[in-house]
């Protein structure tokens, strides 16, 4: 008899195997797990350095799961897998490590007190605003209210066409003197095609941006997400400007617009097959116009980005300077103001050059769509002029199609228009996309989070700036024992800030690794080097806000905590000032002098959750008898818990459990506490 254990799971290593084969990705080597991984946090852990997040489902019989997507992963106990990809009566269809689908009879009651969760593929920034995943997303999502809208232009279209059909049939007998009760058939009819409109584009509105709004918030949240959490940090502030900007107005064209011109497209085609009723091959005449509108939109498009690349990289430079200024304006005054003044103009001039080239592109491009328009219907009433002489079509067969020609225009247009759009759209995105693309690398992504026990191993660790410039660290071994102290000093440019940057998960190892038991810091997401690790750094500082906003920022959530590490600090002009933690705080720090700003800085990192302190010259700037108050209370503030500092300080050694000397990116000495101060 099979049994559903041992003839159908698979191991907990084995998923991602059998994950890769249901997506058609290339095969990973499986890794080896241990323990049973079945709760959220642990699978997760097994999952996620290869791209897969799993989500819980609450299920109690087939009708929970059952309108789940696919796949589910199922634990059956003994630290084993059902990999389920379909949910029937009575029975599930599994995939196994065999690559194979089985059909496997199971009881409604199977499902009670197991564990299940739905698997998913993580998505990068640049999957998630492609162009044709959002269109995809957006029709699949809403099918029924497309359906609706399709229908209500279809109505809207024929109600459009009972003027001219009626006017060319009945053409001769349209005499208001002869003809009144015709006349106001044809007014009452104007008057409902009107409000059908109006009732149409307003319900448009309303449901579009209602049922854009999931997306445009996921999207918008996505691009932060990956400026805070990107390992590249190459990026010019101005060209992230750039691209937001852009993304948020190609965006809405995309949510708004596409949509609803897919959907006039079949009463454009309703309205050539009138013309080509009424005037026969002449109704092919705007086909034509809208084909040549396309193609001198895609060529305008070609033309626009070659000039707005060249703007980007200028608008780059020039704010990368005006923000430099704007960050020192302090020292304006005791530099050349002249030279900068000059600098700032030669700048504008090339910039407004561009911004001139691109404004006559776009005004020659506006006036082409203009006269192709008027061209169309030129056209048409040339050619139907013909055939009227030559006695192939009525009057009233061009007056019809002259009022379905005047109503195609605006949808011509558009269709134009719309192009160059999603054009624009689908540069910008693969712009963003590529801007946090990380570089290419055989080793899986990681996303887990721990709370290290035993140390923090530094192996084999290297790192320079740029592929062409010199090691800055070189094959740095090091294991920290959590708990210990350690002091790193060395001349300037030995390489300890780097090291710091490396262990605190702010740079990525190029070589070697650092590892927090047992796992590689590539591997750990972003909320374990928040939650377990508070750094200060010398350009470390507040954000416009409150006191307490930037607290919380960085996970100081207990106030009474809060209260003694200001105390601990002297930090008597926070604590005597009327407005406290309230008081609010400008970027830059403007307000405090440098002894007071990392007084507080020092204050937020100790009344934090962390357990790992990694500290950058945190108190250069404090006088000597502050400075060593708060270390000789070192032991009690940090009992338990790890400091890697560095320092120029001498007299603060005798503090530390371990000292680390640095020279040219090598360890030149790592001696204890009792070795230096016995």
């Amino acid at each position: 008899m099979l049994n559903i254990v041992s003839d159908f799971s698979v191991r907990t290593g084995e998923l991602i195997t059998v994950l890769s084969c249901f997506w058609g990705r290339a095969e990973p080597s499986p890794p080896e797990v241990d323990e049973i991984a079945d709760s959220e946090v642990k699978i997760n852990g097994v999952l996620l350095p290869y791209g897969i997040t799993a989500k819980p489902v609450l299920a109690g019989c087939i009708h929970d799961i059952s309108a789940k997507n696919m796949p589910l992963i199922i634990h059956v106990g003994e630290g084993r897998w059902l990999v389920v990809v379909r949910v029937m009566k009575n029975a599930v269809t599994v995939l196994g490590l065999d690559k194979k689908f089985q059909d496997v009879l199971i009881e409604d009651s199977f499902y009670n007190g197991k564990t299940i969760f739905h698997v998913t593929q993580n998505e990068t920034l640049k999957e998630k605003i492609s162009v044709k995943r959002m269109l995809f997303r957006l029709i699949s999502e809403n099918k029924s209210y497309y359906c609706r809208y399709f229908l209500a232009s279809f109505l809207l279209a024929l109600t459009a066409l009972t003027i001219p059909v009626f006017s060319s049939v009945f053409y001769d007998k349209l005499i208001p003197s002869e003809s009144v009760s015709s006349l106001f058939s044809i007014c009452g009819i104007a008057v409902i095609m009107i409000l059908l409109e109006l009732f149409l584009r307003t319900s448009r509105d309303i449901s579009q941006s209602l049922l854009s709004r999931a997306d445009d918030v996921t999207l918008d949240i996505s691009f932060m997400e990956n400026v805070i959490r990107s390992n590249s940090h190459s990026h010019m502030v101005s060209t992230l400007y750039f691209l937001w900007g852009e993304f948020q107005r190609v965006k809405s064209i995309v949510f708004y617009g596409l949509i609803q011109k897919v959907a006039e497209l079949p009463v454009f085609i309703i309205y050539v097959a009138i013309i080509c009723m009424n005037l026969g091959f002449v109704g092919l005449v705007p086909v034509v116009m809208t084909i040549v509108g396309i193609i001198y939109s895609w060529y305008h498009n070609i033309s626009m980005d070659k000039l707005g690349k060249e703007q980007q990289n200028k608008n780059q430079s020039r704010d990368s300077w005006f923000s430099e200024v704007l960050f020192s304006l302090d020292s304006v005054k005791n530099i050349n103001s002249e030279r900068l003044l000059t600098d700032w103009v030669v700048m504008s001039e090339d910039n407004s050059i561009i911004s001139l080239k691109m404004k006559r592109m776009m005004s020659t491009y506006q006036y082409i769509m203009a006269s192709m328009s008027g061209l169309n219907q030129l056209l048409i009433m040339m050619c139907s002029w013909f055939l009227v002489v030559q006695g192939s079509i009525t009057t009233g067969s061009i007056i019809s199609s002259v009022i379905i020609v005047g109503r195609m225009s605006s949808i011509m247009n558009s269709f134009s228009s719309l192009f160059m759009s999603v054009l624009t759209a689908r540069r910008v995105t693969q712009d963003m996309g590529a801007l946090f693309d990380s570089p290419k690398s055989n080793s899986p992504k990681l996303l887990t989070y721990i709370k290290p026990q035993n140390s923090i191993l530094v192996k084999n660790l290297s790192w320079k700036y740029d592929d062409v410039g010199p090691d800055v660290l070189k094959k740095i071994d090091l294991e920290i024992p959590i708990g210990q102290k350690i002091a790193i000093v060395g001349e300037c440019g030995a390489g300890k800030s780097t090291l710091l940057s490396l262990i605190s998960g702010m740079k990525l190892p190029h070589s070697g690794a650092v590892i927090y038991d047992g796992v590689s810091s590539n591997h750990l997401s972003s909320d374990f080097f928040f939650k377990e690790i508070s750094c200060i750094y010398p350009k470390d500082g507040f954000l416009s806000g409150t006191l307490e906003y930037n607290f919380l920022l960085k996970n100081s959530t207990n106030p009474p905590k809060v209260v003694h590490a200001l105390k601990l600090l002297g930090c008597d002009f926070i604590l005597n000032d009327p407005g406290g933690m309230k008081r609010h705080v400008s970027y830059m720090e403007e307000g405090f002098s440098s002894g007071q700003l990392q007084k507080l800085l020092l204050a937020r990192s100790i009344s934090g959750s962390a357990n790992i302190f990694v500290w950058d010259e945190p108190t250069s700037s404090l006088d000597e008898k502050s400075e060593s108050e708060f270390f000789s209370k070192l032991d009690t503030i940090l009992e338990g818990k790890t400091l890697v500092m560095t320092t120029h300080r001498k007299h603060l050694l005798q503090f530390f459990d371990r000292v680390i000397y640095l020279k040219n990116g090598k360890i030149t000495g790592d001696y204890l506490h009792a070795e230096l101060f016995p």
